[in-house]
């Protein structure tokens, strides 16, 4: 009887291993058929995420206002967002200065124009320089982003020789920067 256990034990064994054996196998390939799968996924989904905008030119807006360059952006499904603002000579308030990427680039759909917008010419007040010697006076004007246009000499009862008695335009007036001053 004891024989007959014995073996029935080593049979029981043989069994359970070649069991354990079968479901091991059978757990990994299941694992690497979801693996697989979840690979297959992923790629399907960002295959078609980037992929499915289709490439189009940057139409040039520079110089535009920035309604009109977001029309001609929108007409191609691109988006615009403000980088900056700065002053710019010549150049009206509102209009688009510069834009990254560049006019003639290709880029796909939905892509972001970065545009830097103009404030117009730079208003700079004028300093008042009535009473001070002609050298301060001129130093005070450029200092404030202006020039001296000419320096005219005239003849004061009520001033010392040598100091500004009048400047166009008046003092705390609205001039573009680089505008000249006319000293007396």
């Amino acid at each position: 009887m004891t024989d007959h256990t014995d073996t029935n034990f080593e049979e029981f064994i043989g069994k359970t291993k070649k069991t354990s054996r079968v479901k091991w196998v059978a757990a990994m390939l299941v694992f690497v058929f979801f693996i697989a799968l979840i690979f297959v996924s992923v790629d399907w989904v960002l295959g078609a995420l980037v992929h499915t905008r289709q490439e189009v030119q940057v139409p040039d807006i520079s110089g535009k206002p920035v309604t009109t360059a977001l029309d001609s952006l929108a007409s191609v499904n691109l988006a615009l967002k403000q980088a900056g603002v700065e002053f710019a000579e010549g150049v009206p308030p509102g209009s688009v200065l510069r834009q990254i990427p560049s006019a003639g680039s290709v880029v796909r759909e939905g892509r972001i124009i970065r545009v830097w917008i103009s404030q117009g010419d730079e208003m700079v007040f004028v300093p008042s320089v009535e009473g001070l010697d002609l050298r301060a006076a001129q130093l005070a004007i450029r200092q404030a982003g202006l020039q001296v246009e000419r320096v005219e000499n005239a003849y004061s009862l009520t001033t010392e020789k040598g100091l500004i008695i009048a400047q166009k335009p008046k003092a705390d007036s609205m001039l573009t920067r680089g505008d000249k001053v006319v000293l007396t």
